[in-house]
């Protein structure tokens, strides 16, 4: 008889009567035969649990490659700026991003990139104003023969109102706006592994934007 039908046997069934009116049974009196049901019991959980590690792994984590996580409003080449309500800072990021990612797409060599761009600050406007001088020149004279000349000067400067484009409200005229300055530039390329393409891509990123190398960052993509 196989273990397990044993097994099953004495978990099913347990001792017959014959067996518990034995004095001399294999099973001994009741109590023992509780007794060993519970060692049956605890020897078939043993074995479930040897299956268990055996067929299931070891279950130790293998260490995985990192990833590069890029933000989420990093331009990607051929990827339309996205349409929304964005901010002027926003929207300019992304415009930046997306140029700079269709120039640096044609080094050679750079393979799929994407493009991040970071600015310092938010756009400058430069509002239209009413400007209007007022000049006086004042002679004076004394009784002892003196002359005294007092110029006078009164600038009053009104800012141009306009419609808002809702129509809601008036807001000041801009007259022109002023870029930001770009903080840093993020480049993700799949040839930045190769150190002559990625000095390409700085060089690149530095004439386009008229900042610095120490701005720049380039990374290897993953193929």
């Amino acid at each position: 008889m196989g273990l397990f039908s044993k097994v099953k046997e004495n978990l099913l069934f347990g001792p017959n009567r014959e067996e518990l009116d034995t004095a001399d049974s294999s099973w001994g009196r009741p109590q023992k035969g509780i007794s060993a049901k519970l060692v049956v019991l605890g020897i078939l959980g043993l074995m479930l649990f040897i299956a268990a590690r055996i067929w299931g792994g070891t279950g130790v984590d293998l260490p995985t490659k990192p990833e590069i996580h890029l933000p989420e409003s990093a331009i990607k080449v051929n990827d339309p700026v996205p349409e929304g309500n964005l901010t002027g800072l926003q929207q300019y990021e992304e415009f930046l991003s997306a140029q700079l990612a269709e120039i640096l797409t044609e080094v050679q060599g750079a393979g799929d990139v994407a493009v991040y761009v970071s600015l310092a600050s938010g756009p400058e406007y430069d509002y239209a104003q009413n400007r209007s001088v007022e000049s006086r020149t004042t002679e004076e004279r004394d009784t002892g023969g003196g002359q005294r000349v007092i110029h006078e000067t009164r600038e009053d400067n009104q800012l141009v109102m306009a419609a808002s484009i809702q129509g809601t409200r008036n807001e000041g005229l801009v007259r022109k706006e002023l870029h930001p300055p770009v903080q840093g530039v993020l480049i993700v390329a799949t040839g930045a592994d190769n150190s002559q393409v990625k000095a390409q891509l700085i060089t690149a990123a530095q004439v386009a934007l008229g900042i610095g190398s120490h701005q720049v960052v380039v990374l290897p993509k993953e193929r």
